[in-house]
């Protein structure tokens, strides 16, 4: 049987995306041209610092072609800030403050290499955070 365009009252280029194979209906997969899948692929680093009440890259030197960052502070009792340059450890109003990463808590983004996000910690605390960046 021979796929037929489906009969009815729609728009015809909607009509056109769907056949009918018997009493199936299908969506129309055929295409042209090169597929370049957008997944993140390319490659995976992983990178465990020490940060402390100064600010520090996270990572200090990130994957070329970065597409995807996830920040995890492996403390179990200090928080980190994250943030551009200039970050600060607090939780009051400021247009500083960094975003607070809670310990044994995560930070996801799909982010580009040239972003740099800093990690500080409050007055004289340290906290170990490990990095994975895709690209």
């Amino acid at each position: 049987m021979s796929d037929t365009i489906i009969s009815g009252n729609i728009n015809s280029l909607e009509k056109a995306k769907f056949i009918r194979d018997g009493d199936l209906i299908k969506v129309r997969t055929t295409a042209t041209g090169t597929f370049t899948p957008s997944g993140l692929s390319t490659d995976f680093k992983t990178t465990t610092l020490l940060v402390g009440d100064t600010e520090t890259a996270l990572p200090t030197t990130p994957i070329v072609g970065r597409v995807s960052i996830s920040i995890r502070n492996l403390s179990s009792s200090n928080s980190v800030y994250i943030g551009l340059t200039g970050v600060t450890a607090g939780d009051g109003i400021s247009t500083t403050n960094g975003w607070n990463l809670d310990p044994n808590s995560s930070f996801n983004m799909d982010l580009a290499a040239d972003i740099v996000i800093y990690g500080i910690c409050t007055g004289g605390n340290t906290a170990i955070v490990k990095i994975a960046e895709v690209s």
